[in-house]
């Protein structure tokens, strides 16, 4: 079988031998705890490892060689540490993956939120050294706390909600259902989305009123009836509040958070605190940074686009036919990497040239300019400058990846799949990385 001669001395014979092997044994069989089955884990380990250390090899070369230094890697403390917390990972995962939604859509409104309260936070502070040059004023910079800071982000985001539940959806469902007129053969997926649309303003009225009542009122039925309406709410706009409701006691909570979770780091625990830190680290770095810097471009390509149709429309003699809907689209496709501009340039084009027909070509060549120029500001100014080398892929692999993020997962595929990737690969990079160290050890 294999290409050298390889003596192998497997040395079981000694009493102290067999003895050592029998404490082992019993060490592991004496931990009634299930709690404590990372060290029935470690002690087998150790066990398992005692009987590899008495195989001697006796070659240089070749894959025996090789094999004892894979062998020399996995019976390490190191991939043991990383072997257990990975595994529970991914259990965590499965057991909870009903959740997965709200899990990853509190974490993107938590590091969302707490990133632009941190920027007014530091602004604030540097305005108020500028002006308090002379006397450093401590005080103010304690009232207008981090925390205040995020009550005020996530006031403020809840103020956008509202603002557009009672003033854009209006206007959306009025585009919309003047759409199908345009374009008969998306009228069924239009009308399904009307439908969605008109129970969230239904929602909204009878959730007003109900309040309304209950803050006039001490009948406990007004109770049940805004309860029952929540329940009839869509789940995924239940999950979207209870969401942002999760990130914003753990933000107001971190300190203590923070506290409580370092004290796992001084028991004997403390490896599971290491290993979920670099965890963290990955998580923070694929989704919280990707995300951020999408929804930055996002936005920018939405207002860039908004300016550049109304001065479209007007340069042919009118508005831009359904500008709030194409402003929506963009922004919601600005989140999807490189296909996210043929998605929102498609719509731009069709329901532009249906509306500007008589305008011919020259509308046409308008509408193109102006998304070249969008997405030449995006490919070489926000780019380097947000996402630098973040999302350094070839376009290829990003299709592919899209493509296959899609299939599994749907549209949230095409959100998260490159956030899902680099996550993967930042995870795969670390255990690299621990394999390369401890090759190097075993080498000294």
């Amino acid at each position: 079988m294999f290409t050298e001669k390889c003596d192998i001395l497997i040395i079981l014979q000694s009493e102290d031998n067999i003895k050592d092997l029998k404490n082992d044994i019993n060490k592991i069989l004496d931990f009634p705890s299930i709690f404590l089955f990372y060290k029935k884990y470690l002690y087998f380990l150790h066990f398992l490892k005692k009987i590899y250390n008495n195989i001697k090899f006796k070659t240089k070369k070749g894959f025996m060689s090789k094999l004892q230094k894979f062998g020399d890697l996995i019976f390490s403390k190191t991939f043991a540490y990383k072997f257990i917390s990975y595994f529970l990972f991914v259990l965590f995962l499965i057991i909870f993956r009903d959740f997965l939604g709200i899990i990853i859509l509190t974490f993107i409104f938590g590091y969302l939120f707490y990133s632009i309260a941190k920027y007014f936070k530091e602004k604030i502070d540097y305005a108020i050294d500028k002006l308090f040059k002379h006397k450093p004023n401590n005080f103010l910079k304690r009232m207008l706390s981090l925390d205040l800071m995020i009550i005020l982000v996530y006031l403020g985001f809840i103020g956008i909600i509202a603002f557009t539940v009672s003033r854009m959806i209006p206007k959306l469902i009025y585009e919309l259902s003047h759409l199908p007129n345009t374009f008969p053969f998306i009228a069924d997926y239009i009308n399904d989305i009307l439908e969605k649309l008109k129970g969230i303003m239904k929602f909204n009225h009878e959730l007003g009123t109900n309040l309304k009542q209950l803050m006039n009122s001490s009948d406990f039925s007004i109770y049940a009836e805004v309860f029952q309406r929540l329940k009839t709410f869509s789940i995924i706009s239940l999950k979207v509040i209870l969401s942002l409701f999760m990130s914003f006691i753990f933000l107001l909570d971190r300190v203590k958070l923070g506290e409580y979770l370092g004290n796992i780091k001084k028991s004997n625990f403390n490896f599971i605190y290491k290993e979920y830190k670099i965890i963290f680290d990955k998580v923070v770095k694929s989704f919280g940074v990707i995300i951020k810097a999408q929804a930055t471009i996002a936005l920018v390509n939405t207002i860039l686009t908004t300016i550049g149709l109304i001065l479209i429309g007007y340069m042919n003699g009118g508005p831009y036919p359904f500008l709030l809907t194409l402003s929506l689209i963009v922004f919601l496709a600005g989140f999807i990497p490189v296909l996210g501009t043929f998605i929102s340039s498609v719509p731009i084009l069709i329901i532009g040239y249906t509306a500007f027909s008589e305008a011919g070509i020259r509308f046409i060549i308008e509408v193109i300019i102006l998304i070249s120029v969008i997405h030449f500001i995006e490919a070489y100014l926000l780019n380097p400058k947000i996402v630098s080398k973040i999302l350094s892929l070839p376009v290829s692999i990003t299709f592919v990846i899209l493509i296959f993020s899609e299939k599994l997962f749907g549209i949230a595929g095409l959100l998260l799949g490159i956030s899902l990737f680099y996550f993967i690969v930042g995870i795969l990079s670390d255990i690299d990385r621990t394999m390369e160290k401890k090759k190097l050890e075993l080498k000294e």
